[in-house]
């Protein structure tokens, strides 16, 4: 089966695909935080060699409407040594997929060949919970706040890995806290092409949950902590050569619990479509 049926088929069909992802792999993480699926262990790159990773790709905010919601935007990832900015240089993305959530500004606590712990920490739009985005004006005003996120994967085989990562609002600007618990499975098609699906669920605190549904105007609720929301991934990876690889991805996710009394339980989606550049 092509990348492109598996995806069309994700969209079209959200309820068969999260019983397949379900079937393959139990649970990962909410929408708000993504599995980082492993295969082999990248090697380490010198401790006084910065390198980087540039790129394009198109942010599609929702699968119904690809067109309508797609943003074309730039792609820059830094390294030196055990710190990283983004995607860093490119290593951890042949070994992740793709499929993984960028941390702003991140260091590699601890990386062997089966596990990886890091610490990162990101500026967000304290206002609106949103990130920064210098393409969009508007995502600039606003109160500045600093979340931490703490996450720790192992690989249980050269195939399946499990992840937990951690976040706290450092400012207690209302995003509280959340933690995302997750696994992800790969199916290589060859060397160069590889398929990953995920599969997690999302907790957060009161503060967290209830600031999301202030800022999203909804009416007057008491919301408490517990799961608030599950999603399902799939992500595919051609590495066109060493230095250059394009890639495309597609998630949906469900409330859960209160959320899912308060919203209903009508699917989002997302997706990404990308080509990198990096040094190796």
């Amino acid at each position: 089966m092509t990348c492109s049926l598996i995806l069309r088929d994700f969209v079209a069909r959200p309820a068969l695909a999260m019983a397949l992802l379900g079937g393959l792999c139990g649970a990962e993480l909410g929408q708000a935080w993504a599995a980082e699926p492993t295969s082999t262990p990248a090697s380490k790159p010198e401790p006084d060699r910065l390198s980087y990773t540039l790129g394009v790709r198109a942010k599609i905010g929702d699968l119904g409407d690809p067109l309508g919601s797609a943003k074309l935007r730039p792609r820059l990832g830094l390294r030196y040594g055990k710190w990283k900015l983004g995607i860093g240089d490119g290593r951890e993305w042949l070994q992740f997929s793709g499929y993984i959530e960028e941390k702003g500004i991140s260091y590699q606590v601890s990386e062997t060949s089966r596990w990886q712990v890091s610490a990162s920490g990101r500026l967000f739009n304290a206002s609106t919970g949103g990130r920064y985005d210098l393409n969009e004006p508007d995502s600039l005003k606003g109160k500045l706040g600093i979340q931490a996120t703490a996450s720790v994967n192992y690989t249980l085989s050269p195939v399946l890995s499990v992840g937990v990562s951690v976040m706290h609002d450092l400012l207690g600007d209302g995003n509280g806290q959340t933690v995302g618990l997750g696994v992800s499975r790969t199916f290589a098609v060859d060397e160069n092409r590889v398929i990953y699906a995920s599969a997690g669920v999302t907790w957060g605190s009161a503060q967290h949950w209830q600031t999301a549904h202030n800022r999203g105007g909804y009416s007057s609720a008491q919301l408490g902590s517990g799961l608030g929301s599950v999603g399902f991934g799939l992500a595919y990876r051609h590495a066109l050569s060493p230095s250059h690889a394009w890639y495309a991805k597609a998630s949906t996710g469900y409330n859960l619990g209160q959320r899912r009394t308060l919203y209903g339980n009508k699917p989002s989606s997302g997706g990404e479509l990308g080509m990198l550049w990096f040094t190796r």
